[in-house]
């Protein structure tokens, strides 16, 4: 139901399409529409340029308007530009400007969240999943709720408040994350050791096939290697598995030390120690469980020295590969030699 003093109106009521073209103006900054992102910049989102070389055809985009992609707006593929400058975008997208009886940063919210995707993707046509159009005529007739305009104005303090406070934890993060990898490379000079000789074994996972990655009933899951952060486990990080039997070497102890062995080069390698709740979870084939000699090494200290810088070098070693993919080789691994302290009794 719809609160007190709000008004359901239909996009194309508070919002007008432009189809405005650039033709012989100077070259502006060239927009792109994401999926989950918004409207970007695509030189800084790409890093490099995707537009065509000439773009006298591409659309204006002022700033406050709104734009999506045709073919990806079921998906969330919408956004509002927030540059203070104008900018371009591809021809295939619809433009929108926001008309002057609505907050226009508030309107951009509300079709950036996840509020209006079932109407987006109610909207979208066609057979192929990835080019499913979605035509501005439907795309107007959606209607929307929308509270008086003060009301809009204090909701859109309110969220640029909550990003300030976000931003600025953000950036504490990143000076506690810098701080963290001196300290994980702030050792004693120990003596020469390999990896091979401060664990009595590493165990594989579980090889899964595609009945594996089925839908299961909720009771058992993967941990996915997004679950293996630089010194920390993120047990929400995980996937369904089917409910059937599985060898109990494969499932996730609380305190077990992983790894991940397959991923992107900038994230295998990843260790962690698991200090959560493990009830149900199971370890696939690309997560590597180390057991640590407790008489050579603290297992925590172990951890954090191989996600400090020098340890990632070592694993960076160990690991060759594509940009894409790259897979931890295990007897490079086990015999790469760093200085370890030892053990104080």
């Amino acid at each position: 139901s719809m609160r007190e003093g709000w008004q359901e109106r239909p996009l194309g009521q508070v919002l007008r399409r432009r189809t405005d073209r650039l033709g012989v103006a100077p070259e502006p900054r060239i927009l792109t529409v994401t999926e989950g992102r918004g409207l970007v910049d695509q030189m800084v989102h790409w890093g490099r340029r995707v537009a065509t070389e000439n773009v006298s055809d591409y659309k204006v985009v002022e700033p406050g308007d709104v734009v999506y992609n045709v073919y990806l707006l079921w998906n969330g593929a919408i956004g509002q530009n927030l540059f203070s400058d104008k900018g371009v975008t591809s021809p295939v997208y619809e433009v929108f400007t926001p008309t002057a009886d609505v907050e226009s940063r508030y309107l951009g919210l509300l079709l950036e969240s996840p509020m209006l995707r079932g109407e987006f993707d109610r909207i979208s046509i066609g057979s192929i999943q990835r080019r499913r159009r979605a035509p501005w005529q439907d795309f107007e007739r959606i209607k929307v709720q929308l509270p008086s305009l003060s009301e809009q104005r204090r909701i859109v303090d309110l969220v640029g408040a909550l990003d300030d406070a976000i931003s600025a934890c953000q950036q504490t993060r990143r000076r506690l994350e810098g701080a963290l990898a001196k300290s994980r490379d702030a050792r004693p000079v120990g003596m020469p050791t390999t990896v091979g000789e401060l664990v009595s074994a590493i165990v594989n996972g579980l090889t899964t096939t595609s009945a594996d990655q089925a839908t299961g009933d909720g009771r058992q899951h993967f941990v996915k290697a997004s679950a293996i952060e630089p010194g920390q486990f993120v047990p929400t990080e995980i996937k369904l598995a089917p409910n059937k039997e599985y060898d109990p070497k494969y499932s996730v102890r609380l305190n077990d030390i992983l790894m991940t062995r397959i991923n992107t080069p900038e994230r295998v390698g990843h260790l962690a120690r698991v200090d959560a709740a493990t009830t149900g979870l199971l370890r696939p084939d690309l997560v590597w469980r180390l057991e640590v000699r407790a008489d050579r090494v603290i297992p925590d200290f172990l951890v954090h020295s191989l996600s400090g810088p020098k340890g990632r070098e070592l694993i960076s070693a160990a690991a060759p590969g594509s940009a894409a993919s790259t897979s931890m080789g295990l007897a490079t691994f086990r015999s790469n030699r760093y200085q370890m302290p030892t053990r104080l009794p």
